[in-house]
């Protein structure tokens, strides 16, 4: 039996495919599955990274990125007083960390903490501070390596006048989108103020 070029090319990509399906099953983790791939794709030969190109384009690149940017996240630690009282001063502890232990430290950002009728969301764009009832702005010029965090105090003083709704103590690290990241879901983090703390009830007669 004969076999014309394009079925000889054909049974030698079938053959390769076999004898590499192995090194890409070694484990039942995908994660470790794609490690494995990426980190065997630079030792393949040229046609098997024609066959895997798209594969590692998705996954071993797309990765790659992700993990050179900065993942900022913010989180409120304390309030004191808890209770959003109108007119008096709260003090808020903050932390914000860079997640993300494969990027270079991120250049000057602020960080937000106030009082909100909602929760802000960075991912729809716009200006993240509008509607605020009462809003402090702090810079961060420098970050302390992953895992170590920043922590501040921030003083803000609320109105005399507070809306009879529920409200939203806030941190926004980086409001302003000056650093690129790969995640800005954890930018954000709030704690409900109960409307009955904001507007305490009034007297029976």
């Amino acid at each position: 039996m004969k076999f014309d070029r394009m079925q000889t090319i054909a049974v030698s990509l079938t053959v390769m495919l076999l004898l590499a399906r192995p090194v890409f099953a070694q484990s039942t983790d995908s994660s470790k599955v794609e490690d494995e791939f990426c980190a065997r794709y630079s030792t393949m030969s040229s046609v098997e990274k024609t066959v895997y190109k798209a594969r590692f384009e998705d996954s071993c690149e797309s990765a790659a990125k992700m993990k050179s940017e900065v993942d900022l996240m913010g989180r409120i630690l304390a309030i004191t007083p808890i209770a959003a009282t109108p007119g008096e001063t709260h003090e808020i502890r903050v932390q914000v960390e860079n997640l993300n232990v494969d990027s270079d430290r991120p250049k000057a950002f602020t960080i937000a903490t106030g009082v909100f009728p909602r929760e802000p969301d960075l991912t729809l764009g716009g200006n993240v501070l509008d509607g605020a009832i009462a809003v402090v702005k702090t810079p961060i010029d420098n970050l302390p390596d992953e895992g170590a965090g920043s922590y501040l105090m921030v003083s803000i003083d609320l109105p005399a006048n507070l809306p009879d709704t529920d409200l939203y103590w806030c941190v926004i690290v980086d409001p302003d989108r000056h650093v690129k990241e790969s995640d800005q879901h954890n930018n954000v983090d709030c704690r409900v103020i109960a409307q009955s703390l904001t507007n305490p009830a009034t007297p029976s007669e």
